[in-house]
This record gives C-alpha cells, sequence and structure tokens, in this order.
C-alpha cells in the first residue's frame, strides 16, 4: 500500500495565505491532512482569512521575531528564520517515514526559505505560481532574486500561462500547467463572501480610481515618488482618488498636500479591496497583485513600473507606464477603451495542483 504524503504549507505574508487559500480549501474538502506553518516574516496568524478555513490557527510558528524594515533586520531575520525551520524540519523528517513535501508561493523571504530549507531536508517542493520574471534582477527587489533562487530547488513547478513556463523550461523538476494563478480563486472567494459594499468604504456617490504605490524601489525614488503625486493631483480634480497606503508609502508622501479630490486610506483587507476595485473606473498601482485581480475584474489598469513579472491584461485592461508620466496621463485620458469583460475561468488552478501534489 502506498503511504499517505504529508504535506505541509509554508507561509510567511498574508498574500502567501491568500494565494494559497484555494489550494488548503480544496485539500479540506478531501478530508486530507496537512500542516501549516507560518514562518513569523509577517504577523498573519489573526488574519480574517483563517476564518475561511478549518484551521482557526497555524500547526507550527517558525520564529516571534518581526521583519523589520532594514536591511540588517532582513539579514537577521532571515537567517534566523532559516535556522529554526531546518531544524523543524529536521524533527519532522525524524518522527515521520512517509514522504514529505512543502508546498510554497510566490516571491517572498519565506519563499525561499521553505524551499531552500526543505530541500536540504530531503522534503519535495511544490511551489504556486512559478515562473514568473522581470528579467530585472533590481526590479522587483528582492523578489525577482527570489524567484529565480527558489526555482532551483523546486520539484513541482505550478506555473499559469506559456510566457511563465517559457522562464523555468530549463530548470530540473516537473512542470505543470495551472492555465490561471490562484488568485482568480481567491479574488470569487471575495466576491462570494460578503465583502462591504464600496460605497459604505468611501461613503461616496461619485466615481473613483484606486491609487497605490508601495513597492520599494519606487517609494524610494523621492524624484519619482514627487511627479507621480503631482501626477495624481491633476487627476483627482477630473475624478476622486483613493489612495490606499501601504507600510511603506508613509515616509515618500510625507509632508505632500493634495489639491484635488484624494482621500487617504489605510490598506484595507483583500475582500473589501476586491470590492472597492470592482466599483472603480480605474486603478494605477504598482503591484503586481493588482494587476492580476483587475484582469480577472475587467479593470482597466495603469502599473507603475517599468517591468513587469507576469503577462496578465498586457495589451488588453493593462498599460506598462515604464514610469511616463506622458503615459500615465494618456491612460488617464483614454481608459474607457481598456476595460474587458471579467473572466470567468472553467478549470480550478486549486483542484490541478492538489490533484498533482497527490499523486
Amino acid at each position: 500500500m502506498t503511504k499517505a504524503k504529508q504535506i505541509y504549507f509554508y507561509i510567511g505574508t498574508e498574500a502567501e495565505l491568500l494565494k494559497l487559500l484555494p489550494v488548503i480549501k480544496e485539500l479540506e474538502g478531501r478530508d486530507y491532512p496537512f500542516k501549516v506553518i507560518f514562518s513569523g516574516q509577517n504577523k498573519i496568524g489573526d488574519s480574517y482569512l483563517l476564518d475561511l478555513l478549518n484551521k482557526k490557527e497555524p500547526d507550527i510558528l517558525i520564529t516571534k521575531k518581526q521583519l523589520k524594515q532594514s536591511v540588517t533586520s532582513l539579514f537577521t531575520w532571515f537567517f534566523w528564520a532559516f535556522y529554526r525551520t531546518v531544524f523543524v524540519f529536521r524533527l519532522v523528517s525524524r518522527d515521520i517515514s512517509d514522504k514529505k513535501m512543502v508546498v510554497v508561493q510566490g516571491d517572498t523571504l519565506s519563499t525561499v526559505i521553505g524551499s531552500v530549507a526543505g530541500k536540504f531536508c530531503g522534503f519535495e517542493v511544490a511551489h504556486v505560481e512559478a515562473g514568473y520574471r522581470s528579467h530585472n534582477w533590481l526590479q522587483p527587489f528582492p523578489e525577482e532574486i527570489d524567484r529565480v533562487i527558489v526555482s532551483y530547488f523546486t520539484d513541482y513547478h505550478f506555473y499559469p500561462n506559456k510566457e511563465t513556463l517559457s522562464n523555468i523550461k530549463d530548470r530540473r523538476g516537473e512542470k505543470i500547467c495551472t492555465h490561471y494563478n490562484t488568485n482568480i480563486e481567491s479574488l470569487d472567494l471575495a466576491l462570494k463572501n460578503n465583502a462591504r459594499n464600496s460605497k459604505k468604504i468611501i461613503k461616496d456617490k461619485r466615481k473613483y480610481f484606486i491609487f497605490i504605490m508601495h513597492r520599494q524601489e519606487n517609494v524610494l525614488n523621492k524624484s519619482l515618488v514627487k511627479k507621480v503625486l503631482k501626477t495624481i493631483d491633476i487627476i483627482s480634480q477630473e475624478i476622486n482618488c483613493i489612495f490606499i497606503k501601504h507600510s511603506y508609502t508613509d515616509e515618500a508622501v510625507r509632508g505632500h498636500r493634495f489639491k484635488g479630490q484624494v482621500r487617504i486610506v489605510n490598506k484595507i483587507p483583500f475582500f473589501d479591496f476586491i470590492s472597492l476595485l470592482k466599483d472603480s473606473e480605474f486603478i494605477i498601482t504598482d503591484g503586481g497583485g493588482n494587476q492580476q485581480e483587475s484582469y480577472f475584474l475587467g479593470k482597466p489598469c495603469l502599473i507603475l513600473r517599468k517591468v513587469a513579472e507576469g503577462a496578465e491584461g498586457l495589451g488588453q485592461n493593462a498599460v506598462l507606464s515604464g514610469l511616463d508620466i506622458g503615459k500615465i496621463l494618456s491612460f488617464v485620458k483614454n481608459y474607457q477603451h481598456y476595460k474587458i469583460d471579467k473572466i470567468s475561468p472553467t478549470i480550478s488552478p486549486s483542484k490541478i495542483i492538489v490533484d498533482n501534489i497527490l499523486k
């Protein structure tokens, strides 16, 4: 008789938890046992997303030390978390003789730790959302480097489309196409789970767009921040702007006084954000996840980056600005031309992933 495979989800951020949520729920639906490990990179033990799972807390927390926004903290936390993860994986290997697999997602430091430590301790490694590349080591940093490292330790590359496959075709391991990013199922969960109506968030009936700028390579560029904020000022004199702040954004925008119709809100839960995005006119963002979400919803999207890791929506609803202010203004003037139909998948990425990791 074939022994059951022991499956561990190694998660460091709420974004990872969000995109692995459909996969975990698929396993729960099959009554297959698994364990969830939080690295401690972000504090997500009290995330509202856990309310959608039978597990209300992780099985293992690697470290309570929080990753802070400094180079010293980054290196200190990374090596401490890696050491602790190897220790935990070795304990697991000692107690369990069955095959073991660690499932990681995306491009964070935790993705690197989970895959490298897992391989070092004899685990199979499955990487969800494999193959995304910007082909620029510094944009985004360190995510591009993280993805390249993880690809060398992966046994199962779950990639969403032919563009991502081309980036990992020379890597060892099995390549499995999921046809869509699992984010499309996370988005569907948000639409079905009573997310608040956007009008309750903004308390306004006028049309609006969403503005997000949070990537380090952007917010650390003071000249760029100044130009972009001036441009948002111009745009917001014609249409309301909902500026969603992230932690990295605070210092960059401090001291700027908006002249237009700009409402600044702190980062909101994903389910509420999807409601806000669904009712918006368009979004201006530097987030790769936002690029995927706007594509699935058919919303016009201006990407505040020189290069994009994924191809979702490019040439359809999404425009890559190249950080050119002229392109931003042109997009806003013609945003109606970039509206497309909502994507309604007939294939479940999470079902494909679970079918393959259990075979």
